[in-house]
């Protein structure tokens, strides 16, 4: 009986545990604000495929197979693409400076960010480590 007790209590916090952790599909203008204006503005040529909410994020999948993951107040963390990302105007001058001043030909095909930098991956297949203020820290194949 005890051990029946334990199955069943351990059943239910896995079960929702996974139900907390589920994404939820939504639609476009249930985004927060500046992440709606963030795509209307540096992704306004692209198709919306997917909007999808989860506990502490939110994620946008365009029709080319992009997409943007935005926190849970709004701003972007990462932005990822299968092609150079075409407008990269939301990215800090200092970062695109670092960038271009190292690898002048390379484009960005991934960036993300968090509270002590930004981490890029470039079509020529290196992964940068910058601080906020545009620093390489690391670079690495």
């Amino acid at each position: 009986m005890k051990k029946l007790c334990l199955a069943c209590a351990f059943s239910a916090v896995v079960g929702a545990s996974s139900l907390f952790a589920a994404d939820v599909v939504i639609q476009q203008n249930e985004l927060p604000q500046n992440s709606q204006k963030f795509i209307q503005t540096y992704f306004a040529n692209e198709k919306v495929g997917l909007v999808e909410k989860s506990f502490n994020d939110y994620q946008v999948k365009f029709l080319d197979d992009s997409k943007v993951e935005f926190a849970k107040d709004g701003d972007w963390r990462e932005v990822k693409s299968y092609a150079p990302i075409s407008n990269t105007s939301f990215i800090p001058k200092e970062v695109l400076n670092t960038i271009k001043t190292k690898y002048a030909t390379a484009k960005i095909m991934e960036i993300s960010k968090n509270y002590n930098g930004y981490e890029v991956k470039l079509d020529n297949h290196k992964e940068l480590i910058m601080d906020t203020a545009g620093k390489l820290i690391s670079e690495k194949y």
